[in-house]
């Protein structure tokens, strides 16, 4: 069996000295390896993370909701246009009649729909503005654990 590149590699980092290995101990017999044990890492976020992701988070909430505000007047007043098109088409030189009444749904729709997803991106990120808020002002008790 012929020995690739990495082998050879491997084997000099297996034979280092436990002075040269950080976290190695002196007591790593040869040909072996001692694994190091990381410093206990903390995974909860600090306060200034937490502000900027609740901060992050209302802003995204505020936008989702005025898309959702937006979209859903624009649908509502083509809406109630075409629920009576002969009111509609009085004074109009663009006259909704046929094809163009169908597409006139479709376009309702889409913006029925866009309004939708404006509300749901409102109401998560609103979610997660408060949660985090919330952790925030009752603590998450690192500053207790040190």
């Amino acid at each position: 069996m012929t020995a690739t590149p990495a082998e050879p590699a491997a084997a000099q980092a297996a034979e280092a000295t436990p002075e040269a290995t950080p976290g190695a101990t002196a007591e790593a017999t040869p040909g072996t390896t001692s694994e190091a044990k990381p410093e206990a890492a903390t995974d909860t976020p600090s306060d200034l993370e937490r502000i900027i992701v609740a901060g992050a988070a209302g802003a995204v909430a505020v936008a989702g909701l005025a898309v959702g505000i937006t979209f859903g007047v624009l649908a509502l007043g083509e809406y109630n246009c075409l629920k009576d098109v002969v009111a509609c088409n009085e004074g109009r030189t663009d006259k909704i009649e046929g094809t163009k009444y169908l597409d006139a749904r479709a376009e309702v729709e889409r913006k029925a729909l866009y309004a939708d997803m404006g509300y749901l991106v409102a109401a998560t990120a609103a979610t997660v503005a408060i949660v985090g808020t919330v952790e925030l002002l009752l603590g998450s008790g690192k500053e207790s654990a040190e």
